[in-house]
């Protein structure tokens, strides 16, 4: 029953610190996750290709990767962070892992219909298969 509120950077937060959420919401799909402990996720269509984004911000290893796949991967880690879009940029994507400013972030990839779903969460917390589900 708690109020939610938005940092000045707009992250969505529980004042009480007890649970973390975190928002994505694209073309028809509206996505709220929520946890023990700090989260992020992000959602795109699958066939969403953004080659000028990728050719010049993406890294060589990543533009191996779907744009989609990519691009949640980045988001997921800055809202999780709450560093802001603006940094997302620097989020350094590989399958199943991110890394930004020294620290690793597993990522957990959902196919939903036509979008794919990342949650990134903090190095070492093991949320389980069913962290991802259709519900």
């Amino acid at each position: 029953s708690e109020e939610i509120l938005r940092d000045a950077k707009g992250k969505p937060y529980f004042p009480s610190g007890r649970f973390y959420l975190s928002v994505t919401h694209t073309g028809s799909l509206y996505v709220c996750a929520f946890a023990a402990r700090p989260i992020g996720i992000d959602a795109e269509r699958v066939d969403e290709n953004r080659s000028c984004i990728a050719e010049k911000k993406f890294s060589p290893e990543e533009r191996n990767l779907p744009f989609s796949y990519v691009w949640c991967g980045k988001e997921a880690v800055a809202k999780l962070t709450g560093d802001g879009m603006g940094t997302m940029m620097q989020v350094k994507i590989a399958l199943d892992r991110a890394e930004f400013q020294g620290k690793a972030y597993p990522l957990r990839e959902m196919l939903l219909g036509e979008y794919r779903l990342i949650l990134a969460t903090e190095e070492g917390w093991d949320y389980g298969a069913e962290a991802l589900s259709e519900k």
